[in-house]
């Protein structure tokens, strides 16, 4: 389990590097790297697995799992389309930054490999299916609520 999450909080400090070379607006007082560490740090909480999954599982990775949430949170949170693409495929989802094309991924450590984001597609259904928009903004005001201690995505 230390080496676990030691790897953990390997791949947060690189996530968080990145989220600095990114010009993004505050959400409420948090920047985007401070929000990045505080996501990633509540993956490490049985109660976020709990929440998401109804069960506390690490196989592969702390991050395993949230990719769906994590990203539509930090797309939500930080300018929404107008800085950032959802991409998705089959199995992951993450961001792609517009100004630089950068890849975003939250929880690219989840994957013993690279991930090979070619093959990703535009996430379409968010803002036009309404009932998928909502059961993401639920899901994320979950995770939201553990990762703030108690404070819910509304108090940012």
């Amino acid at each position: 389990m230390k080496d676990k999450i030691k790897m953990h909080d390997i791949a947060t400090q690189r996530l968080v590097s990145q989220a600095e070379k990114f010009n993004l607006p505050n959400f409420g007082n948090k920047s985007f790297p401070k929000f990045v560490k505080e996501i990633r740090d509540s993956f490490k909480k049985a109660e976020t697995h709990i929440k998401f999954f109804r069960a506390y599982f690490v196989d592969s990775s702390f991050s395993e799992g949230f990719c769906m949430y994590a990203t539509y949170c930090l797309y939500d949170a930080f300018g929404k389309k107008e800085y950032w693409d959802i991409k998705r495929d089959s199995e992951h989802w993450w961001l792609v930054y517009k100004q630089t094309n950068e890849v975003f991924d939250i929880t690219y450590d989840q994957f013993s490999s690279p991930y090979d984001y070619k093959y990703g597609s535009l996430e379409q259904r968010i803002g036009k299916d309404k009932e998928f928009t909502k059961i993401l903004q639920n899901k994320v005001q979950l995770f939201l609520t553990n990762a703030h201690d108690g404070n819910t995505y509304s108090d940012f």
